[in-house]
């Protein structure tokens, strides 16, 4: 079943809380290489859950001259748009329609049909005319905070009125960017004009110290009218990029992203916890994995955000907590030359490796 990102990341939760001790989403079936005249295959190891970025000219794991890479829990994404300095562009060129039914499901059957042999001929197959000059996309950033979960918005003969929601779900636990302290935070206040062009929030914030919540602080007021504005977690004051932040807020289009200093959205290791019971407050303390289970950052999405939950790999096609392979086909662009690859195993060539031993085929094209 094709599902949506909070409900993988719950079920992923209970999931490795019960398989801790038996190591988790490990093995699968052995992947067959057959003998390729024109298909390069290697492996790349993300199996820790640090990003690991590869090179699709050289065919080599490349912190510094990288094409996609490929974070777990998170996902994939490509150098370019929000989620790298570089001018990488991908398209999806190519996809089995039978792996979802119509209610977008995925097919048991139809994913143990495909193997690295029988799709070796259809990725072969795919050229650049797979992808016309639209298909090509630059990532942009998927937040874990969702502005619908804490701005309201109420229309009237005048327009819309913007306020910040009262109820749990306008709350969340926040990762410093180094990674050491903790706030319970919500947006308190929202002032929106839009006739003027002025946009404000105001964030109500608790610092865990160790051993209790801090009482409730109101931060300055961030202005985002006409620029990102970044708020600092520790001294509960604004910031800028070029020091330590933990959360920002800017306008995208009609979208107010609230992104966290981690993952796609910067270079800290800032996060939002993933609540237990989903409510943040009732947290009584943000370092118990038994009420936090962990802390994501914001990831990238793109055009290797499909076919699959994690694009080119799908989440518990048989009921299990395996990654399938999707083995969609992508096209990418650095803008001097293209390259097309697809995932073809979750768990190394013998099938037998921890998740995230990643197997690639990949080809330059000409």
């Amino acid at each position: 079943m094709k599902l949506n990102k909070m409900y993988i990341l719950s079920t992923l939760v209970s999931s490795m809380l019960i398989l801790s001790g038996c190591g988790g989403d490990s093995g699968s079936s052995a992947v067959v290489i057959p003998n390729q005249s024109t298909a390069e295959t290697t492996s790349m190891d993300a199996s820790s859950g640090a990003e690991t970025k590869f090179n699709l000219s050289s065919g080599l794991v490349d912190s510094t001259t990288w094409h996609f890479a490929y974070q777990k829990y998170l996902g994939f994404k490509t150098n370019g748009g929000s989620s790298g300095n570089g001018s990488i562009t991908a398209c999806v060129a190519k996809t089995y329609a039978d792996l979802y039914d119509t209610n977008n499901n995925s097919v048991q059957s139809e994913f143990e049909a495909l193997n690295a042999t029988n799709t070796l001929s259809d990725f072969e197959a795919v050229s650049m005319d797979d992808c016309n000059s639209s298909a090509y996309i630059e990532d942009s950033i998927d937040t874990q905070i969702e502005t619908s979960t804490w701005l309201d918005a109420s229309y009237g003969p005048g327009g819309p009125v913007f306020s910040a929601k009262t109820d749990s779900n306008n709350s969340y636990i926040i990762r410093s960017a180094d990674g050491n302290s903790y706030a319970r935070v919500k947006v308190k206040s929202v002032d929106v004009n839009l006739s003027a062009g002025s946009r404000k929030l105001v964030l109500s914030s608790e610092l865990w110290n160790g051993t209790a919540w801090t009482a409730a602080q109101d931060s300055p007021e961030l202005d985002f009218s006409s620029s990102k504005a970044y708020w600092d977690l520790e001294t509960n004051g604004l910031s800028d990029a070029a020091n330590e932040w933990e959360l920002a807020v800017s306008v995208a289009g009609q979208d107010y992203p609230l992104q966290v200093n981690g993952g796609a959205s910067g270079d800290g290791n800032g996060g939002v916890g993933l609540v237990i019971n989903e409510d943040a407050t009732t947290v009584t303390d943000p370092t118990n994995t038994s009420e936090v289970y962990t802390y994501f950052a914001d990831s990238a999405t793109g055009a290797l955000s499909s076919p699959g939950s994690y694009g080119p790999l799908e989440y518990g096609v048989a009921g299990g907590h395996l990654m399938w392979p999707t083995f969609a086909v992508y096209i990418i662009d650095d803008g001097v030359d293209k390259y097309k690859f697809q995932i073809i195993s979750n768990n190394g060539q013998s099938g037998a490796l921890s998740s995230g031993n990643l197997v690639i085929r990949y080809q330059k094209l000409d």
